[in-house]
């Protein structure tokens, strides 16, 4: 699990994002952080009635083992 601190405007864009747990993986925690870019800007159906919002987002990855 890697675990991301994201600020997000009141128009859904994301002004920051960090690692605050590790998988333990800099390839996962990367994937984390790239994951909340792309998903942003996230589409908002209700005013946040504040300038922007920080939210922990809890990101869950199962690596499988495979043939090569």
């Amino acid at each position: 699990i890697v675990v991301v601190r994201a600020t997000i405007d009141r128009n859904g864009y994301l002004v920051n994002a960090v690692v605050t747990k590790s998988s333990g993986y800099g390839a996962l925690d990367d994937d984390a952080l790239g994951l909340m870019r792309r998903a942003c800007p996230l589409p908002l159906t209700q005013d946040l009635n504040k300038p922007k919002i920080t939210v922990v987002v809890p990101i869950r990855y199962r690596l499988n083992e495979f043939d090569r």
